[in-house]
Order: structure tokens, then C-alpha cells, then sequence
């Protein structure tokens, strides 16, 4: 598999956008988001999601941001900055 330095079992048949983004080789070269800040304007993620609980900042948050329906905001947010914890995958800048 070219997914071999990733063990999250739920990576390779839930990214295949990242494979129309090219993104393993950025991971590969080093550039992970570290020192990145990113804010997803959606729907409120679950802030207590283990993937981004520790990146999440009520202060830099929009009003309202808590309501999450569907867990749109918890998707968009996943897709931008989910953890690289070898669990449900990982998000394009995972250190961000």
C-alpha cells in the first residue's frame, strides 16, 4: 500500500480526496500545519472530539458555534485539522 507510514486502518478507503490533492508527499517533506492557525466558519464543531479537543479556542470561535447539526461542523473541521492519532483518519494540516 503507498499508505504504509500510516497504521489508522480507516485511512486509505476514507481519503481518497487526498489523493486528488497530492497531499502524502507534502506530509512526507515535513509540512504537517505545525504553527498554523485555522478557524472553520460552519457549523460549531464537538469541541470535545479527541481528534481536535485540545486545538479547539472558544475565544477565536464565532457566536453560536456550539450548535452542531449533523455534525457538519465536526466533519469540516476533521477534514482541515483531525489528529494524526492513527484514528479515523487525519486531517490535510493534522498539526495545525
Amino acid at each position: 500500500s503507498k499508505y504504509e507510514f500510516i497504521s489508522d486502518p480507516l485511512y486509505e478507503p476514507n481519503q481518497w480526496a487526498y489523493d486528488l490533492i497530492n497531499v502524502e508527499p507534502v506530509w512526507a517533506s515535513g509540512v504537517t500545519g505545525a504553527g498554523v492557525t485555522i478557524n472553520i466558519v460552519d457549523l460549531g464543531p464537538d469541541h470535545t472530539h479527541p481528534d481536535f479537543e485540545y486545538k479547539y479556542d472558544s475565544e477565536a470561535s464565532c457566536p453560536r458555534s456550539e450548535i452542531n447539526i449533523d455534525n457538519h461542523g465536526t466533519t469540516c473541521a476533521a477534514i482541515a485539522l483531525a489528529s494524526a492519532n492513527n484514528e479515523c483518519s487525519r486531517g490535510v494540516a493534522y498539526d495545525a
